[in-house]
């Protein structure tokens, strides 16, 4: 926890100030919309057409530009040559993140944001990054985490701080080379971030699919998850893994794999309580083999 944070919290203690969740919310959007604002603001207002793209990403209703007849007061007046002055708040993002009703769709919104930023090479996605940071930083009630691979980022939900920085955050940095395993995580996570329960079951999925995909790129074989024992214990002992720690792996993966064949593939018996732990636990198996494979940058 940073300074910033630590002190809101002790403050609120302090003086028994009760938890208000319409309030802190509110809070984070300010913060948010001062974030995008005072970053990539400037970048949106001058390309009309990213509001465009980015209302159509959110599904969000554009306002109706098909006209007959006479030209409208803003056409002529750019016609004339005298243009209209435009800020951030007259954009379709400004207003997505403005109107956002709860802390999910608010987060939805955002997310998008990111994407679109990230595709049309906007120079300042990174100080946009540092500055959310800093916003969800010092909002102590919103247990939102941010990773990032290269220009993409991932908004995940925050568990414990040592597993999402080194498990959730860490992996999807190192994964910066095998996009195909990224998205299958980053699927996840966003899935899991908009806590629709009706929807937890392709969670695992998507789990289950990016560590299948990580171990064929590495063992470079097209083999399922049920036969990578061979392959993938010789691999583990090539790098100087030791002979438990390579069996404890096999032995975790192996039930790893029977529960996603029974409980998940075959049938319904997993239970909700078992997603998040089940996120930590494929993201500790990919650390591993990335550390493994020299694939963290260090």
């Amino acid at each position: 926890m940073s300074r910033d944070r630590e002190s809101i919290v002790r403050f609120h203690k302090r003086w028994d100030i009760p938890l208000d969740q319409d309030v802190e919310f509110e809070r984070f959007k300010n913060r948010v919309l001062t974030a995008v604002d005072s970053t990539v603001g400037r970048f949106v207002v001058e390309r009309p057409f990213l509001s465009q793209d980015f209302a159509l990403r959110l599904g969000d209703r554009q306002p109706v530009q098909s006209v007959a007849g006479p030209l409208l007061l803003e056409q002529l007046r750019e016609i004339l040559g005298k243009p209209i002055r435009r800020s951030f708040a007259d954009t379709a993002v400004y207003r997505a993140l403005e109107l956002a009703p709860d802390e999910r769709n608010l987060i939805f919104a955002l997310q998008c944001l990111f994407w679109l930023l990230a595709d049309h090479k906007c120079p300042e996605l990174h100080s946009m990054i540092a500055a959310v940071r800093k916003a969800l930083d010092v909002s102590p009630f919103v247990e939102v985490g941010l990773a990032t691979r290269g220009d993409r980022v991932t908004l995940h939900p925050k568990g414990a701080r040592l597993l999402d920085g080194a498990v959730v955050n860490d992996t999807l940095a190192w994964l910066g080379n095998r996009a195909a395993v990224a998205r299958h995580f980053e699927n996840a996570l966003q899935i899991y971030l908009e806590k629709n329960a009706a929807r937890y079951r392709n969670v695992l999925d998507e789990l289950r699919s990016a560590l299948e995909k990580l171990l064929r790129s590495l063992l470079g074989n097209r083999r399922p998850l049920e036969k990578q024992e061979k392959p993938l214990l010789q691999w583990m002992q090539e790098r100087g893994a030791h002979v438990h720690v390579r069996n404890l792996y096999w032995s975790l993966l192996g039930w790893f794999i029977k529960y996603q064949n029974e409980a998940v593939k075959h049938g319904d018996g997993w239970g909700l309580p078992e997603v998040e732990y089940m996120i930590y636990l494929t993201g500790t198996f990919m650390r591993l083999l990335l550390q493994l494979s020299s694939d963290t940058g260090s």
